[in-house]
């Protein structure tokens, strides 16, 4: 893989993880009242450090289901706590 293809990869991963992280406290604050723990609105960041260190592989390296992941993670959270 080319370097900078694969550094334009991990940007996207990240870029995603970033958007819902921050996101998601807004939404669930502003958008549907709810005070929530730090804890669970960092779970998008947990689902990119499982891209960082398990999906650099060749297994697992494709970034199109870490980024569904990272998305569907942050909406069951935000369901989870609202």
């Amino acid at each position: 893989m080319d370097a900078p293809e694969e550094v334009a990869t991990d940007l996207r991963v990240a870029a995603v993880a970033a958007a819902c992280t921050v996101l998601l406290p807004i939404v669930l604050r502003f958008g549907l009242g709810a005070t929530v723990s730090p804890v669970p609105l960092l779970s998008p960041v947990a689902v990119y450090f499982g891209y960082v260190f398990l999906g650099r592989g060749e297994t697992f390296g494709q970034p199109r289901p870490w980024i569904a992941l990272i998305l569907v993670v942050t909406v069951a959270t935000a369901l989870f706590v609202r």
